[in-house]
């Protein structure tokens, strides 16, 4: 599944979909996938014993979204680091052993503009992460959010 889904990625980020994400103008909001509908608890406590958790499961009438959010703030510079990092988290999703999954596109479109306030000495800013447990790891519970009401 992580070779379709990567090619479905090249091929849209090479029509020009995310590309505000790689110029370093927006900071990443969030790496995500998309699952047929499961047992929410049962699949929280598959997700709770994973080494980078995510921040949020989203429960559609088609399925479900899992989501991984970015901690502080990161910037990719250039297309192949964009490519490298999403193919990290597909390999990452491929080893959690899902019986079908999807890469959501929707967090190609995120927008969030970044500004550095230089007076902020605490900022931190991350270059060309990786997808590791410092930049993508949630601390706390996963949070359920239920569209279908």
């Amino acid at each position: 599944m992580k070779e379709r889904e990567m090619k479905i990625v090249k091929e849209m980020i090479e029509k020009g979909m995310g590309k505000h994400r790689y110029s370093g103008q927006e900071a990443l909001v969030r790496l995500s996938i998309k699952i047929p509908a499961k047992n929410i608890s049962q699949l929280v406590e598959k997700l709770k014993k994973l080494s980078i958790i995510p921040m949020m499961i989203f429960k559609h009438q088609r399925g479900l979204t899992i989501e991984w959010w970015a901690i502080n703030n990161q910037l990719i510079f250039g297309k192949d680091n964009y490519l490298s990092l999403i193919e990290e988290f597909l390999n990452y999703v491929e080893g959690i052993a899902f019986n079908e999954w999807i890469f959501d596109l929707g967090c190609l479109d995120d927008s969030l503009p970044f500004t550095l306030n230089h007076r902020n000495k605490d900022l931190m800013v991350i270059v060309n992460p990786k997808f590791t447990v410092e930049n993508f790891n949630n601390t706390g519970e996963i949070e359920i959010i239920d569209e279908t009401q």
